[in-house]
């Protein structure tokens, strides 16, 4: 019995995902670049007094950050690459996913400046 090969169709993104991606990593760039040209990386919170990070807590969230952006834009790269990779963009999704984590968890739990 001979089995035809499955047909393969590359990763659809819809248009309103994509720009609303493309807008939040052009925001989490610009917010990145103007913390690291300030020193200091301000998390906000519900209540209005969030939490401001400075010196090295500071890099190391815009390092989260950079990799939060880069976790977005892989989705909409993917949608624009017509070759048969998904499987190269969903580990490259998960690995920044992951980094960004750790990176969060590290700018907060870090002892900055003043502590």
């Amino acid at each position: 019995m001979f089995r035809s090969p499955k047909v393969w169709t590359p990763n659809e993104v819809p248009a309103a995902q994509r720009v609303w991606y493309v807008i939040v990593c052009l925001i989490g760039l610009a917010y990145m670049g103007y913390s690291l040209y300030t020193g200091t990386f301000y998390l906000p919170n519900k209540r209005g007094n969030g939490a401001t990070l400075r010196g090295i807590n500071a890099y190391v969230m815009c390092a989260a950050v950079f990799f939060w952006v880069a976790h977005l834009a892989s989705y909409v790269a993917d949608h624009y690459d017509r070759r048969n990779n998904e499987g190269a963009y969903a580990r490259f999704a998960t690995q920044t996913k992951y980094w960004a984590i750790a990176f969060l968890v590290a700018a907060i739990v870090l002892p900055g400046p003043g502590r």
